[in-house]
């Protein structure tokens, strides 16, 4: 490992390789395998690599999986434009009634940014980490929420906004080229908008994702994959996962929770309250 991150300080320029230590040093006083990760984002964006790479991983995580072949299925980069897809039911067209969408978005928000590197846990509490620009609009207006306000716990974030996330990811499925996006009436009365995925097999990739990390091993694991399980999990999407095989699978997806940081508990948690509240009420 030592000799090819050589190599890789090797190809980079001056310029470019003191901006980096620089950068490295002040804003993630990283372990060595993070550094490495760094180095490959330079080249890869200076063109010098094939590919991109994974998502951050904090110290401890497992690596960031491995560049994907240009065969594979292209697929949104936000977690939250991910969960939409898995939530969308191919057979009726639409997302279902009394699905958590709107939690499982704020949740998927939420992990994109800790698992990048944004977000940290501050006694059991969301906190930023890193104030860079996210160049996603959905994850910076969430940023923007949590640098303006007190220190709260994960769950208050899920419970905070949640329309407006649907709204919001929507909309950015539709810009993306994702969905088609319609505007509709049910019963000629009431405005709402039909979504409808234009390439199916964008949904089967995610779908192979999440079967994928339930079989991998642990260390080989994309922690943005593990965010998905974790969501999907916790958000009881049995679309994607049902009854059967999160019993199967109860050992597994409790290690995939741990790995995608707090966000999987505060969503359980924030779906438990609001279906007691709805009960009471």
């Amino acid at each position: 490992m030592a000799t090819e991150r050589k190599k890789l300080l090797f190809r980079l320029d001056p310029a470019v390789h003191d901006a980096l230590a620089r950068w490295a040093a002040d804003e993630l006083r990283s372990t060595n395998a993070q550094i490495e990760y760094l180095l490959r984002k330079a080249l890869a964006d200076a063109g010098r690599l094939p590919g991109g790479v994974g998502r951050m991983r904090g110290p401890g995580r497992p690596p960031p999986h491995p560049v994907r072949k240009k065969s594979d299925m292209e697929v949104p980069d936000s977690l939250p434009q991910r969960i939409f897809l898995l939530a969308y039911n191919p057979d009726k067209g639409k997302v279902g009634m009394g699905t958590n969408l709107g939690a499982m978005l704020r949740a998927a928000a939420l992990a994109d940014l800790y698992l990048n590197g944004k977000l940290t846990d501050e006694r059991g509490r969301a906190a930023i980490k890193v104030r860079h620009p996210c160049h996603d609009p959905v994850l910076e207006a969430l940023l923007e929420e949590i640098a303006g306000s007190k220190p709260r716990k994960w769950q208050s974030w899920v419970d905070r906004r949640q329309r407006a996330a649907v709204r919001a990811v929507r909309q950015q499925l539709g810009d993306g080229g994702w969905a088609r996006l319609q505007p509709h009436r049910i019963l000629g009365l009431f405005p709402t908008t039909k979504v409808t995925i234009r390439d199916p097999r964008v949904r089967k990739e995610l779908l192979g994702r999440v079967n994928g990390a339930l079989k991998k091993p642990i260390g080989r694991t994309d922690p943005a994959d593990a965010a998905l399980v974790a969501i999907v999990a916790a958000g009881n999407l049995n679309l994607v996962l049902d009854r059967r095989t999160k019993r199967a699978n109860k050992r597994r997806i409790r290690e995939l929770t741990e790995l995608s940081g707090p966000i999987g508990p505060a969503l359980r948690k924030s779906i438990r309250d609001a279906a007691s509240a709805g009960a009471a009420g």
